[in-house]
């Protein structure tokens, strides 16, 4: 879910993530996102691990570039594109100790009327 934050100043993004599996997933997450008049992202995330990520990037046109996290935890990346009015794809990646990004999700988003 999409919303305006408590404070009306930004924008937050409630997750919820579930699949079965051995194990399975249960993830949820809340983000605070301030979009600057360049187009800058800042921003904080937070989960139900207990964990929060600082969140640093830029919107150009369809596409939003998200990095997140810190050295002593973990890099990551995620990247949004809007393919049509009423379809993203959203992609997470994890940085490597060897330098190189590792998908770890994947999520195609159809708006439905």
């Amino acid at each position: 879910m999409i919303k305006a934050a408590p404070d009306g100043s930004a924008t937050a993004l409630v997750y919820r993530l579930g699949a079965p599996g051995t194990p399975p997933i249960d993830y949820a997450a809340e983000a605070i996102y301030r979009v600057d008049a360049n187009g800058g992202v800042r921003g904080s995330w937070s989960d139900n691990t207990g964990r929060t990520r600082p969140i640093g990037g830029r919107i150009a046109a369809s596409e939003w570039h998200n990095h997140w996290g810190t050295a002593d935890v973990e890099i990551g990346r995620s990247t949004y594109v809007l393919r049509a009015p009423d379809r993203l794809i959203v992609t997470d990646s994890v940085l490597n100790d060897d330098g190189s990004w590792r998908v770890f999700a994947t999520l195609r988003f159809q708006r439905t009327p």
